[in-house]
């Protein structure tokens, strides 16, 4: 029996080959695809057949902390009329996913207050690979 030990440093968002940091407490990384990758069908006695799903759109959520230098980074994207690439790279286990031509949905809300606050960033990744 072995023990898995799961490092949040040894996770990284990499977009357009610059590495992230100053991400907010608690989940900073948040990967989906935005539909089910199989749609079920059940007949009138039964039968289940599953028709595949193609749109493999998804979206990569990363959360900033207030001060974060990527803040930055990602404000001069989400502004500018190019395309990037970004990457999710687990060295814990070893998985990867991301994308090419992705963007910013949106600039994130901003909040200002007695404590730093957070950014959440909203990448959009026209074909999402997930490698688990």
């Amino acid at each position: 029996m072995s023990v898995n030990t799961y490092d949040p440093l040894d996770t990284n968002v990499v977009v357009n080959n610059t590495i992230l940091t100053g991400f907010a407490d608690g989940t900073f990384i948040n990967v989906e695809r935005d539909e089910e990758s199989y749609t079920a069908h059940v007949g009138a006695k039964g039968e289940v057949a599953r028709a595949r799903n193609a749109n493999k759109m998804g979206k990569i959520t990363v959360t900033l902390s207030q001060d974060s230098p990527s803040n930055s980074i990602l404000s001069k994207m989400a502004r500018g009329k190019d395309t990037f690439s970004v990457s999710v790279v687990d060295q814990n286990f070893g998985s990867t996913s991301g994308g090419n031509d992705c963007w910013i949905e949106k600039p994130p809300n901003l909040e200002f207050g007695k404590e730093i606050s957070e950014r959440e960033w909203i990448i959009v990744v026209p074909v999402l690979e997930i490698d688990e």
